[in-house]
């Protein structure tokens, strides 16, 4: 197992998933992905808010803080799960690089409405996340791995935060 996993668990079924996300102590923020839609809030205490009801049009979820990240998924629908949590507590620092990346927002749009973590893309699709309206960027931790050549694959990543860069 890489050095960044910290535990992981494989063949959950649909109906565990959200529990298992229990693991985790803390304040946290969520992010999931279902076949039709994208949406996020925060994850205290062990409770989703808002909750997640729909499981099972739900392929992935990514609850995070800074610190570290549970991160849930499947291939399909009616498929079990797999989930893995990721920090780099004790990880060499070449087996990982923080990268930003800044968000598909269309401002004009957005000044013109009050939305609550919605946000509007440049071509006009909405989509939720557990972000401040004023952010901008998101950053992430890639996770490598070095072949025998010594050249670099990124094998993994997680969300560590939504803030404001620009």
């Amino acid at each position: 197992m890489p050095e960044w996993i910290k535990d992981n668990k494989n063949n959950i079924a649909e109906a565990d998933i959200l529990n298992d996300a229990k693991i985790l102590n803390g304040e946290y923020k969520y992010i999931a992905f279902f076949t039709n839609k994208i949406s996020g809030g925060n994850f205290i205490g062990g409770a989703f808010a808002p909750e997640i009801t729909d499981t099972a049009h739900l392929l992935e979820l990514r609850v995070f803080n800074c610190e570290r990240e549970f991160k849930a998924v499947r291939t399909q629908i009616g498929k079990s799960f797999k989930w893995r949590i990721a920090d780099e507590i004790n990880v060499d620092k070449e087996l990982y690089v923080s990268e930003t990346q800044l968000l598909d927002i269309d401002t004009k749009k957005m000044e013109d409405k009050n939305l609550d973590g919605t946000f509007i893309a440049t071509g006009g699709g909405e989509y939720v996340i557990p972000a401040e309206p004023d952010c901008d960027s998101v950053e992430l931790i890639n996770y490598i791995k070095y072949d025998d050549y010594g050249n670099i694959q990124f094998v993994d990543f997680r969300i560590k935060r939504f803030f404001k860069e620009v």
